[in-house]
């Protein structure tokens, strides 16, 4: 049995290494060697390997909560990705059946590029399902974020329960005007007030040409 302390320590670099894990995945020789390497590495401080199809139980004595296995994100959409044109952008997440704990929070943050988008936060909404089968809207508790243009949090008056798929859409001021790749960051938070913050790892927006 290991100790709160090195469980948590594990969880956070597992997250970071999950990280890791989602750009060598876009090699096909590189990523089955490093997941294999990160499970010998986990289970050798005899913790499970936190890697996108399995969980790691952590429990807290002081209250605090985490999740056994991570929600996922689905995918990004925009329906119009032309420069400097008005739109939504849309970040979908899965909470699996044994996350162990349900999805009360959600921070998006726009990674460095050459053009900061500022997320208007009176244009935000969720709903259940995806942009292309949507479902029941999803009241929102609380919106906010620190002075940062690129980033937002948000919180679900009732939090997305294992097993649901969520929705958040949230309109820019406009695409950027320069073509490139734009790239957001995800960290998920449990139900709970004492929550550990999860980073999901990074997707990206395609702003592209007249």
């Amino acid at each position: 049995m290991i100790s709160p302390e090195i469980a948590e320590t594990l969880l956070r670099a597992v997250a970071v290494l999950n990280i890791i894990l989602c750009f060598l995945e876009v090699n096909a020789m590189l990523y089955p060697l490093a997941r294999f390497g990160l499970s010998l590495l986990l289970a050798s401080f005899g913790a499970i390997a936190l890697l996108p199809e399995a969980s790691l139980a952590v429990k807290f004595a002081d209250g605090r909560t985490a999740f056994e296995a991570a929600p996922r994100i689905v995918g990004t959409f925009s329906p119009h990705t032309t420069r400097n044109a008005e739109t939504t952008y849309y970040f979908t997440l899965y909470v699996p059946e044994n996350a162990g704990e349900s999805l009360k929070a959600l921070r998006i943050e726009q990674l460095p590029n050459v053009e900061t988008r500022v997320l208007r936060d009176n244009t935000l909404k969720a709903f259940q399902g995806t942009p292309l089968a949507r479902a029941d809207n999803v009241p929102l508790a609380a919106i906010g974020g620190p002075d940062d243009p690129g980033e937002i949090s948000i919180v679900f008056e009732q939090p997305i329960q294992p097993g649901q798929t969520v929705t958040v859409g949230i309109e820019p001021n406009r695409n950027p005007r320069t073509e490139n790749f734009y790239q957001y960051s995800l960290t998920a938070f449990p139900d709970g007030s004492m929550g550990i913050g999860l980073p999901l790892g990074i997707t990206r927006i395609l702003v592209n040409g007249d």
